[in-house]
């Protein structure tokens, strides 16, 4: 299991060029002071031979994490800024909840549909209204073993990755954001803390 998040991890690298950081919203977090881990976060479905990792890219959460890897993330959604307007030209980036979904197959020539991936939270049932490939091989919908696809998963605003949720891919579920949320709460306190300490 160790070596499937860290194949997630693997996708999230970019060079500094392509990474931002908005510190303007004094609602969100500081930046430069979370020191979760990716994998701390990171939602982990068991499919079959897939295996399936999600992480909210909304900064409330992603600020959380260890410096360098907060850059990692917010880079990925800098550098498909202008797909994301294209996809949702009636929405501003404010009404946009962006996932980033890790596929890793444990077995050559395995098939992934990326339409299964449904979330429920607050009641209502979510789909994506638009996926955006990361890795090449997104769009075959195929990997070979050990090989890893990524794309962004773009839903509208009512949901809300600080409430729970519960996310599927066919018979696959998984509960445990509840959980998360309450990690995060407690390291958003530290990082308020650490920030007024410096």
């Amino acid at each position: 299991m160790k070596n499937v998040l860290a194949c997630f991890l693997c996708v999230c690298a970019l060079p500094a060029s392509a990474q931002s950081v908005d510190t303007v919203n004094t609602d969100l977090p500081p930046t430069g002071f979370g020191s979760l881990r990716q994998t701390d976060i990171t939602i982990l479905l068991r499919a079959g031979n897939l295996r399936i990792g999600l992480l909210p890219m909304d900064e409330r959460v992603i600020r959380l994490l260890a410096p360098d890897t907060y850059r990692s993330l917010r880079g990925i959604r800098v550098a498909h800024e202008q797909k994301i307007r294209d996809a949702s030209p009636f929405r501003t980036g404010d009404q946009i909840q962006a996932i980033l979904v890790t596929i890793y197959a444990s077995r050559e020539r395995t098939q992934f549909d990326p339409e299964r991936v449904m979330i429920t939270s607050n009641n209502r049932y979510f789909r994506a209204m638009d996926i955006i490939p990361i890795t090449p091989r997104w769009s075959e919908h195929q990997l070979e073993g050990r090989e890893t696809a990524s794309a962004l998963y773009l839903f509208d605003n009512g949901l809300d990755p600080l409430k729970p949720m519960v996310v599927e891919y066919g018979t696959a579920v998984d509960a445990s954001w509840e959980q998360t949320l309450r990690r995060l709460e407690s390291e958003r306190v530290r990082v308020e803390a650490r920030a007024r300490g410096t």
